[in-house]
């Protein structure tokens, strides 16, 4: 699927609980890893936005490196992507557009979070001298540079890596089963200043060993002002010739809520399957995507 410096920009913009079940009753899903480990993943991500569907389905892989007690170094690579039947492998003269092909080093948290590219000197380059970009007015190359290089360390591997970041959401976890665990999360801007805070939700619905699996449900919702106050931040790093009024920014509201359904194997705590769904309305404007994830090891 072909990603303009537009799209990529929209993909930026992105405890406590009172229970009355004892601490006993909560079950572990710790995520256990070992180096050598290969994870194949298998997802379709279909995008809906201004009345128009596009759909691919990706194949990859997740390779584990060395393994520490506060997570593990992992490389992901894109094997292939099918878009309306046409397929692009790393043979394909599209395979630049889309880094696909190109292991991307990374450090993960215990739960599988990309917390840090290895080399994301070297990934940026990659991406916005390959062909792509060279069809682009070199100023939004540059615009889009310097907003990437001012981004944190763990907001760019989200970016670069949504399907690990979409797994670890239900990953190592410690919930007590059939009790909703609610809390607000601050999430911090990729490119600095106030965070938004958003009110997440879980809920620990099955955990059988007999069968070895166990079923979460995750919801969270971006507080609305907060999430303005990050995308105009956002805008003020990129060049897009366009300054809105204060009428203009006050009218406009921005909306952002999340869910994902997870079937994680207790053995390993990796998500075996995972179907996750992010609606924004901005202006009065819907855009929804859906990816639907399964793995096997």
């Amino acid at each position: 699927m072909r990603n303009t410096p537009g799209a990529i920009v929209c993909a930026i913009v992105l405890a406590a609980s009172s229970s009355a079940a004892s601490a006993q009753d909560a079950q572990d899903l710790p995520l256990r890893v070992k180096s050598g480990d290969r994870l194949a993943i298998e997802y379709s991500h279909e995008r809906h936005e201004n009345g128009q569907a596009k759909t691919g389905n990706i194949v990859a892989e997740i390779l584990i490196g060395d393994v520490s007690d506060d997570g593990f170094a992992a490389t992901w690579t894109t094997q292939s992507v099918e878009v309306d039947g046409y397929l692009i492998d790393a043979n394909s003269p599209e395979a630049a557009d889309i880094l696909l092909g190109v292991p991307i080093k990374y450090v993960a948290s215990l739960d599988g979070a990309p917390i840090r590219i290895s080399d994301r000197d070297r990934l940026l380059e990659t991406m916005l001298n390959g062909p792509l970009f060279a069809q682009q007015p070199e100023e939004a190359t540059e615009s889009l540079r310097a907003l990437m290089n001012s981004m944190s360390d763990d907001s760019l591997a989200a970016l670069f890596l949504q399907v690990p970041t979409y797994m670890s959401l239900c990953q190592g976890m410690r919930l007590i089963p059939g009790e909703p665990f609610e809390y607000t999360a601050e999430v911090q801007s990729p490119v600095g200043g106030e965070p938004a805070d958003a009110v997440v939700s879980y809920m620990l619905e099955t955990f059988d060993r007999q069968s070895g699996q166990a079923h979460i449900e995750y919801r969270s919702e971006l507080d609305p002002e907060g999430a303005k106050q990050m995308v105009l931040t956002l805008l003020e790093q990129i060049d897009t010739g366009f300054e809105p009024d204060q009428s203009e920014i006050d009218a406009v509201t921005i909306e952002r809520k999340d869910t994902a359904s997870c079937d994680i194997d207790i053995e390993s705590g990796w998500v075996e399957s995972m179907t996750v769904q992010s609606v924004r309305k901005v202006a009065g404007q819907f855009r929804s995507e859906t990816f639907v994830i399964s793995t096997s090891r």
